[in-house]
C-alpha cells in the first residue's frame, strides 16, 4: 500500500507524518523522535507531551533516539583500550543518554522513502566525546508493524550504544493497570545506588522482576524487591532470550530486536511533571518505556562491544501491534 506522507514546519523541527492505511506513525527531525503510532485513526500508543514546545528540552526523553551511548556511565568515565574519556556529568553523579548534546537534542536530516523515512547526523565532538559519530535510524512501516534500523560509525574505535525511547500505552490513557506483560528473559542486570548498572546479574525467577509469564502490571506494581529501594520500582536491563509482548483486552503489542537488552523503565519518575497528550498530568507508573540496546555501562564491567568504521555499529528493532 502507498505510504502517505504531510509534512509540517515547526519553531525547533519538522513534524513528519507518514501512513500505510494500516498505521499511522509522526516523528520530529529532532531527536529523530517518535511522537505517534498507532492504528489508524485510533489512540496514540506512546505517550506524547501535550505541548510539543517541550520536545526542545525534552525532560523524559519521550520517543527520543539517544546516543552515542544510552543509559548511565559511571563517574562519567570510560575507556577504550589506552584512551579515557571523561565525560559529561548531566545525571550526577553519572552520565546520561549521551549528554547535555546527546543525539535527542540534535535535528537530523531525512529522505522519505517508499515506506518510511530515514534519519542521518553527523554527531561532533561534544560531552566529552572526542569522535564523530554518522547515525542513521530508519523507520520502515510493514502492515501493522514498525521496523527501526539503526547504523553509527564512529571516527575512533568505540562503545556505540544507541537506543530509541519510546513509553508505551496501549490505551492512550494516564495508567498502565490494565496491561499484561510478557518478557522472555531470564535474567536482569542490578544496579548500585547512583542507578547505574554495576555488572552483576540477577536471575528473575520468582522475584518481582519475573514476566516470563503473563502478569497483570497492576499486579507487579504490588510486589517489593530490595533494588526498588534505589529505583522505586523496575528500572533495569533485561538479557534477552526473545520477545516481549505487552497487551490491554483490545491491543497486544510485539517488541523484537537484534540487541541483547531491553532496558524497561515503567516512568518511576514522571511525577506529574508535564502534561501528556490529553492534557492530564503524566503519572508515575502510566507507560513502560522499552529500550533496545546493548547492556549499559558494559564496557566498566568489561562487556562493551567496540565499534569502528571497519565494523560499524548495526541494529534492528520492531513493534507490531495486534487487534484482540
Amino acid at each position: 500500500m502507498k505510504l502517505n506522507v504531510e509534512v509540517s514546519h515547526e519553531a525547533f523541527t519538522d513534524v513528519i507524518s507518514l501512513s500505510n492505511g494500516i498505521l499511522d506513525v509522526r516523528v520530529l527531525s529532532y531527536g529523530a523522535t517518535l511522537i505517534h503510532f498507532g492504528f489508524v485513526n485510533e489512540q496514540n500508543c506512546v505517550v506524547r507531551y501535550q505541548d510539543l514546545g517541550l520536545y526542545e528540552s525534552n525532560p523524559v526523553y519521550l520517543g527520543s533516539v539517544v546516543g552515542p551511548t544510552a543509559g548511565r556511565i559511571k563517574d562519567g568515565h570510560l575507556c577504550v583500550g589506552r584512551k579515557a574519556y571523561e565525560l559529561s556529568i548531566n545525571n550526577t553523579p553519572n552520565h546520561l543518554h549521551g549528554g547535555f548534546q546527546s543525539h535527542a537534542f540534535q535535528t537530523f536530516s531525512y529522505t522519505i522513502l517508499e515506506d518510511g523515512i530515514r534519519f542521518e547526523l553527523e554527531d561532533t565532538p561534544h560531552d566529552g566525546y572526542t569522535l564523530t559519530v554518522k547515525t542513521t535510524v530508519t523507520y520502515q512501516l510493514k502492515d501493522a508493524q514498525l521496523i527501526v534500523t539503526i547504523s553509527a560509525y564512529p571516527s575512533e574505535p568505540f562503545p556505540i550504544n544507541i537506543t530509541t525511547h519510546n513509553y508505551f500505552n496501549l490505551d492512550g490513557n494516564n495508567s498502565l493497570a490494565n496491561h499484561a506483560l510478557k518478557v522472555e528473559a531470564n535474567e536482569i542486570y542490578t544496579v548500585d545506588a547512583s542507578l547505574a548498572n554495576d555488572g552483576k546479574t540477577l536471575p528473575v525467577a520468582h522475584t518481582a522482576f519475573d514476566f516470563r509469564a503473563w502478569k497483570s502490571i497492576e499486579h507487579a506494581l504490588t510486589q517489593q524487591h530490595p533494588e526498588f529501594e534505589k529505583t522505586r520500582f523496575i528500572d533495569h536491563d533485561y538479557r534477552l532470550d526473545g520477545k516481549l509482548y505487552l497487551k490491554t483486552q483490545t491491543r497486544m503489542l510485539v517488541c523484537e530486536t537484534s540487541l541483547p537488552v531491553l532496558r524497561l523503565y515503567f516512568a518511576n519518575y514522571f511525577d506529574e511533571t508535564f502534561k501528556q497528550e490529553y492534557g492530564k498530568d503524566a503519572r508515575n507508573y502510566s507507560a513502560l518505556a522499552i529500550e533496545p540496546q546493548y547492556p549499559a555501562n558494559a564496557i566498566n564491567f568489561g562487556q562493551g562491544d567496540i565499534f569502528s568504521t571497519d565494523t560499524p555499529y548495526s541494529s534492528w528493532s520492531s513493534y507490531t501491534l495486534y487487534r484482540l
